[in-house]
C-alpha cells in the first residue's frame, strides 16, 4: 500500500475509535447519573467494562502506528510517542 493510502486508513480508524470511545464514555456517564441500582454489584461489572472497553480503544487507537512486525514506523514515532 502507498503511504498517502496507508495514512488515509490510519487516520480513518483512528476517527472511529475515537467515535466509539466517545460513544462508550458517555455511557459510562450515564451510570453515574441514573439512579442509585437495585444490584450495585451488578452495575460496577458493567461500569468496570466500559473501563476496560475505553482503555482496549485507547490502546486501539495507538496500534496504527505500529508495523507488523511489532516495530514503531520511524516516520509516525517521532510524531505520535507513545
Amino acid at each position: 500500500m502507498d503511504i498517502a493510502g496507508r495514512l488515509e486508513r490510519i487516520q480513518q480508524e483512528i476517527q472511529t475509535v475515537e467515535n466509539e470511545k466517545l460513544q462508550q464514555e458517555q455511557m459510562l456517564g450515564l451510570f453515574w447519573e441514573h439512579p442509585p441500582a437495585l444490584d450495585p454489584e451488578a452495575v460496577g461489572r458493567a461500569m468496570q467494562f466500559l473501563r476496560d472497553r475505553i482503555r482496549g480503544l485507547e490502546d486501539r487507537k495507538r496500534a496504527p502506528y505500529l508495523t507488523k512486525g511489532g516495530a514503531k514506523c520511524t516516520h509516525c514515532a517521532g510524531r505520535h510517542p507513545r
